[in-house]
């Protein structure tokens, strides 16, 4: 049997060389791949399976059980990292439906290769495993761009949340004039509710959008003069009392602190682990 695949796998090779030297045509060498890979692989597959010990009607129920813990291992684990952020949980996921995924072979390992086979499948399962959760996780999950701790910039530096390279969620910024706005953000710019701290003194507590003060917000000044309404592209627009206001300027401190506060970063060891 082994015969046999190694003649469907070197077919495969010198039909895609002779593909690239241009010695068969492009749809001939298509057609004659499709046969091998559709037809003469499973046929071969399906064949070995049924002149192994469990047979064929074994190992598909094998791997229907397979999948079924595939599924609930997924399952176990959203639940696991529900509370983490979306780009930490998918990366959790990943690993963890990665290192069972390359645990599915076993049973055709053991049908087809024996006890020895299976013991050399369980091994390389070993190191995907450790290859898989600790240094993939670790050196993907804490340096890549989903994962920044903070980003420096010529004018100042961002820590928070992010949604691919856009600074969304909570975060904070600091500029280098002194400037600090800490809040809500979405497409690098700030946007829902947060509290923008003047450099020479004075807030703004409210409503963002876009970058621009926008919605219902209070300005208070370094002299503690008020300016509280509706407000339109860093404009008051409509003055109204601090009473008016009362929920954005509620909404703006919570959003605030949640971003001090926010964890950001990627894997750690223990996550790994």
């Amino acid at each position: 049997m082994a015969v046999e695949l190694a003649v469907g796998a070197t077919s495969l090779a010198v039909g895609n060389g002779a593909a690239r030297t241009e010695l068969l045509s492009e749809s001939d060498t298509q057609v004659a791949r499709q046969i091998i890979e559709y037809g003469t692989f499973p046929s071969l597959l399906l064949l070995s399976l049924s002149q192994s010990e469990l047979g064929v009607t074994g190992i598909l129920t094998a791997a229907a059980a397979s999948l079924a813990c595939l599924a609930l291992h997924a399952a176990v684990g959203w639940a696991a990292f529900k509370g983490r952020k979306p780009q930490q949980r998918a990366a959790l996921l990943g690993c963890c439906s990665g290192v069972h995924s390359a645990a599915l072979p076993l049973t055709f390992a053991q049908a087809l290769l024996g006890a020895e086979g299976l013991q050399l499948a369980a091994l390389a399962v070993l190191f995907n495993a450790i290859g898989v959760s600790v240094v993939s996780y670790l050196s993907c999950g804490s340096a890549g761009a989903a994962f920044p701790e903070q980003q420096v910039h010529t004018s100042g530096t961002y820590r928070g949340e992010w949604k691919g390279m856009d600074k969304a969620g909570l975060g904070t910024y600091k500029w280098a004039s002194g400037a600090r706005y800490e809040g809500q953000w979405a497409k690098n710019a700030k946007d829902g509710y947060g509290i923008y701290f003047y450099p020479k003194g004075g807030i703004y507590k409210g409503e963002w959008r876009e970058g621009y003060m926008d919605g219902m917000g209070v300005r208070v000044f370094k002299s503690g003069q008020l300016s509280s309404g509706r407000w339109e592209m860093d404009k008051l627009v409509e003055r109204m009392p601090l009473a008016a206001v009362a929920l954005a300027v509620e909404g703006a401190d919570r959003a605030a602190t949640a971003a001090r506060h926010v964890k950001v970063g990627g894997g750690t060891v223990m996550d790994a682990v």
